[in-house]
């Protein structure tokens, strides 16, 4: 996945719009250590979410 990539949640049909990747970004509000590398615009909101989630429950629908 590369900025700028439309991607979509397989099970709800959320999309969103990939708007920054940082593979040294740990979740703030996690006790425990967690990568959230990307950067999520969805719904008039910016989340940094796992890179588990995007790449294993996510899909490319439209490539930069």
């Amino acid at each position: 996945m590369k900025i700028g990539d439309l991607i979509m949640d397989c099970d709800t049909g959320d999309i969103g719009l990939l708007v920054s990747i940082d593979h040294n970004r740990l979740n703030e509000n996690s006790s425990f250590k967690q990568y959230c590398p990307f950067l999520i615009l969805s719904n008039g909101r910016m989340d940094w979410l796992e890179q588990m989630y995007i790449e294993n429950e996510c899909k490319v629908i439209s490539a930069k």
